[in-house]
C-alpha cells in the first residue's frame, strides 16, 4: 500500500519521472495524475537583516539569498542558540529553535525570531 524511496543525487534541478518495480524489470510510473517529484536547486543565504534583535524574540528577520521555493509550505528559519550556564560556568551544548518562514520571492524570505524556551 506504500513504498518509500530515497531520491538519488540529481544532475540538475527539475521534474523527473518516478517508477517502481518489484523485480528490477517491470516498472510502473507513479507520476500519474497530480503526483510528481521535482528536484530543486539548493538554497543559499547571502544576508540576514537585522543582524540582531530582542532576546524575547518576535523580531522580523529578512533573509536574502537564492533558490527559495515560492510555493514552499515547509520553509523555516533555524536559530542556533548557545548559552552559558551561570551556576557552573559550563557551556550548554548548542541547540536550535525553528520558526516558520514566508517566502516573498526566490531571493527573499521573512521569519520571526523565536521566543525563549523554558529551561529543561
Amino acid at each position: 500500500s506504500e513504498v518509500t524511496c530515497r531520491s538519488p543525487r540529481a544532475t540538475s534541478p527539475g521534474p523527473v519521472i518516478v517508477s517502481v518495480s518489484n523485480n528490477y524489470q517491470d516498472y510502473v510510473d507513479v507520476n500519474a495524475g497530480n503526483t510528481r517529484f521535482e528536484f530543486y536547486a539548493e538554497p543559499t543565504v547571502i544576508g540576514v537583516s537585522p543582524s540582531m534583535g530582542s532576546w524575547i524574540g518576535g523580531t522580523n528577520v529578512t533573509v536574502t539569498g537564492t533558490n527559495f521555493l515560492l510555493a514552499s509550505e515547509t520553509a523555516h528559519c533555524r536559530f542556533y542558540h548557545i548559552e552559558l550556564w551561570p551556576e557552573n560556568d559550563l557551556w550548554r551544548p548548542p541547540h536550535w529553535l525553528e520558526t516558520n518562514a514566508t517566502v516573498l520571492q526566490s531571493t527573499e524570505l521573512v521569519c520571526e525570531s523565536p521566543r525563549p524556551q523554558p529551561k529543561k
